[in-house]
């Protein structure tokens, strides 16, 4: 049975992706995505499951300014798929 929840929580949420990408409010892309945390707009920061470890680290502490202070809204929660 847990299984089966799982797995609907799991076509819910990427239909619900599916639809903020149609929409326009999915951003891709390291450059991009970093640029679009800084915002302080960003309400989910969702990871690749072939993403590189580093690049993912980096997004998940959020943007730092020139002297590596935090910038934007960012409070670095993020949702990571599981990882086989």
């Amino acid at each position: 049975m847990p299984e089966i929840v799982a797995d609907l929580l799991r076509a819910a949420a990427l239909q619900d992706l599916a639809f903020a990408n149609k929409a326009g409010l999915v951003v891709a892309g390291y450059p991009k995505v970093e640029k679009a945390l800084g915002t302080g707009k960003t309400i989910a920061l969702v990871h690749a499951s072939d993403a590189s470890s580093d690049g993912s680290r980096k997004l998940d502490r959020g943007p730092r300014g020139a002297g590596g202070e935090r910038r934007g809204g960012w409070s670095g929660s993020y949702a990571s798929p599981r990882r086989s």
